[in-house]
């Protein structure tokens, strides 16, 4: 019997092929860029290595995801990001600076506060970039969607601004029910396709859930 996260990929597979039906003009955003085409998936040996290297396991959503799907190619922002195996990555065995609460009161203060003032919670340095996560996808203007490796937000998806946003890393919100503060992986990225399907208005698309 499929694994909740099989079922799922097989509908977001589904979605992305009608997606790309809908938008022959790449009328999403990034999508001129990706163009909807995907990366070849990941072998499973040669990653295992990788991460042996690096130290992590990678959250399950995201493994299966470029192990079952595509390792990069359409996505939010201007693409999913190909995860370079030939590329060791030091701090993503490093626990990611931000716990539970911390995402909890980034979001409380994002709602209530200056975002100039909500950098004071984290007293964050963006001259460095946070340890224990992994650029998914480039939104421009100096925006990341990063996918938490290690530590209490493990598996979740936060986006993070350079010194030209005084903003230390919040929670993606799209998809999250009003009570969570973060999100995982494949709810973002269903997140993204709900998004896409309306920016297009495309009839015929495969439900969320």
């Amino acid at each position: 019997m499929p694994t909740t996260i099989e079922i799922r990929l097989a509908r977001v597979d589904a979605r992305l092929h009608q997606l790309r039906a809908h938008d022959a003009a790449f009328a999403v955003f990034g999508a001129d860029t990706h163009r909807y085409e995907r990366h070849a998936p990941l072998e499973a040996a040669a990653l295992e290595r990788w991460e042996a290297r690096q130290g992590v396991t990678l959250p399950e959503e995201y493994r299966c995801f470029v192990l079952q799907l595509c390792n990069g190619g359409p996505g939010p922002g201007y693409g999913l990001q190909p995860l370079d195996l030939d590329e060791d990555l030091e701090t993503v065995a490093r626990s990611f600076p931000w716990d539970d609460h911390a995402a909890a009161e980034a979001l409380r203060r994002r709602r209530t506060e200056l975002a100039e003032q909500s950098v004071a919670l984290f007293g964050y340095d963006f001259d460095d970039y946070p340890d224990g996560c992994l650029t998914l996808c480039d939104y421009g203007c100096a925006w990341q969607g990063e996918l938490v490796i290690t530590g209490e937000q493990r598996g979740r998806v936060w986006y993070i601004g350079d010194s030209a946003f005084p903003l230390p890393a919040l929670p993606m919100r799209s998809a999250a029910p009003a009570e969570e503060c973060s999100i995982s992986f494949l709810d973002w990225y269903e997140a993204w396709l709900d998004e896409s399907f309306a920016e297009t208005a495309a009839d015929g698309a495969v439900p969320a859930s």
